[in-house]
């Protein structure tokens, strides 16, 4: 009965951003994957086998525009590595993945491909203006020369000219 489950990546809306390319459903190839993972504390409760199983998971469920089935003996073959239930379900508990029937999943990608491109543009415009916020203040504008004359002479003050 698990030929009649797929698998869904919980949130692949936030990490992944598809555009419809001459009103066709198309996956660039490249997938976003972000370093938090790195002490993401779900991630790293995971076994090292199942992490990796994780990533493959994402790069396949990217190239088969996200109809990936929960077969093991499939997922073994595609991803060349021995995958199980129990490492399917250790990803399922930690929130990475789900299963679904095939009518959720069609549900689910119509939902994430019926998104507009607006909708992904103000998000992708909201992310940066965050992360530019946290990132700098206008006090904080770079002088790379003052910088770097400032790591080999330290005692050169912040507002000193550098030539």
């Amino acid at each position: 009965m698990t030929d009649d489950l797929y698998i869904w990546i919980n949130r692949w809306d936030e990490f992944q951003t598809y555009h419809k390319k001459r009103d066709k459903i198309w996956a660039p190839p490249w997938i976003k994957l972000y370093p938090r993972l790195l002490t993401d504390p779900d991630f790293l409760a995971l076994t090292e086998s199942s992490q990796l199983i994780l990533v493959k998971l994402f790069m396949l469920f990217s190239k088969s525009r996200q109809s990936v089935s929960k077969d093991t003996r499939m997922l073994s073959h595609l991803l060349h590595q021995r995958v199980t239930n129990r490492q399917l379900e250790s990803l399922n508990h930690a929130g990475y993945i789900s299963f679904c029937s095939r009518t959720v999943l069609e549900q689910r990608r119509a939902a994430f491909w019926n998104r507009s491109i607006r909708d992904v543009e103000v998000e992708e415009d909201k992310e940066l203006s965050e992360v530019h916020t946290e990132a700098s203040t206008p006090s904080d504008d770079i002088d790379f020369g003052a910088d770097l004359a400032r790591l080999k002479y330290p005692n050169i003050p912040k507002g000193a000219i550098v030539t």
